[in-house]
């Protein structure tokens, strides 16, 4: 049994290469576009927001890592139970 808190599970899980690479690309490909759409004006008239910027870009780091955190775990629920499956009543 881990002594990890869950909190703790899923700051591993999201921090796996193979996550971070991924949730990095939708971060970059969504945050430029919510930038351009949200901010494009401003920044084309040099007031730059550096901090709405940060934020805009966060936000879907956030959310696809939060999202791929839950795509894992149920990957574990569902191949926990394939695993633990009783047998048939013909003991198949």
């Amino acid at each position: 049994m881990s002594d990890k808190t869950p909190g703790w599970v899923a700051l591993d899980a999201v921090l796996r290469p193979p996550v971070v690479y991924r949730s990095m690309k939708i971060c970059l490909f969504v945050g430029t576009i919510l930038t351009a759409v949200n901010q494009g004006e401003a920044i084309l008239a040099g007031e730059v927001r550096w901090t709405k910027i940060l934020l805009t870009y966060l936000v879907p780091l956030v959310v696809s890592s939060y999202a791929a955190w839950g795509a894992l775990r149920e990957h574990e629920r569902i191949k926990q139970a394939l695993l633990h499956v009783p047998p048939g009543p013909h003991g198949e």
